[in-house]
């Protein structure tokens, strides 16, 4: 096995083959299974266009998806599927997902996507972080200081989450266990660091609510199984190699 797109798409296939709920909608020539697939690669194509995507991933893959949808039936069927799509990835997270430190996106110690939320810009983020927390009984929580505070922990233990904030400390004097603090909590920035940049989530080209949460969902299905290859390769799970054909 190789660091390939193609393996990339067929590992999505197989994993988006699984049984699901009923939808909405007329099936089309192309699967369900397909456009999850077609999904991935265009996350790690780096195309946020549509149109530019289905333009190209003919010459990516060559005959590997030969009832390729038009650009305005490929939005509106990935649209309904976004619920499917956010299902597959999480199944994916268990089996890369390690040890029990968990990180309005959530993941493991190793940067495993393992739930997210969308929030309001101006509301406090701490509704939301409790609601992710209360799926992983058992788990240590490291946050950044802007959730200290004794009713939100109290609240978190309640679910057995142990939360962990930086102690206050003085500029330039940040005791060794601050320092480690920090290093964990940079995980999950490295992952927006990924989605950013490698899955050009900032250039996601969308309009409504909808929309968005179906890209936020098809580039954390994208990460999460090109983190279950490279774990395979024996390689770290956040080493993703270049998937864009490129």
């Amino acid at each position: 096995m190789d660091a390939s797109l193609e393996t990339l798409v067929i590992a999505a296939s197989v994993f988006a083959s699984a049984p699901s709920s009923p939808r909405c909608g007329p099936q089309g020539k192309a699967s369900d299974q397909e456009l999850i697939a077609l999904a991935v690669a265009q996350a790690v194509s780096g195309l946020a266009s549509d149109r530019q995507f289905l333009g190209t991933i003919g010459r990516l893959l060559p005959g590997c998806l030969p009832d390729l949808p038009g650009q305005s039936q490929y939005n509106r069927r990935l649209r309904r599927l976004t619920p499917q799509i956010t299902r597959v990835q999480l199944g994916v997270a268990e089996l890369v997902a390690r040890g029990r430190v968990r990180l309005q996106l959530l993941s493991d110690r190793h940067g495993t996507p393992l739930g997210c939320d969308l929030r309001p810009a101006g509301e406090n983020e701490r509704e939301g972080v409790f609601q992710l927390a209360c799926a992983h009984p058992g788990s240590l929580l490291f946050a950044d200081a802007g959730h200290r505070g004794r009713e939100h922990h109290e609240s978190l233990h309640l679910v057995g989450v142990e939360l962990i904030v930086p102690d206050k400390h003085r500029l330039g004097e940040r005791p060794p266990a601050e320092v480690t603090k920090a290093r964990t909590r940079l995980v999950i920035e490295s992952v927006f660091a990924t989605l950013k940049r490698q899955m050009r989530m900032e250039d996601h080209l969308t309009r409504t609510l909808p929309e968005l949460a179906q890209r936020i969902a098809q580039r954390l299905l994208a990460l999460t199984i090109g983190m279950f290859l490279t774990t395979l390769l024996g390689r770290p799970p956040c080493a993703l190699a270049a998937y864009d054909g490129r």
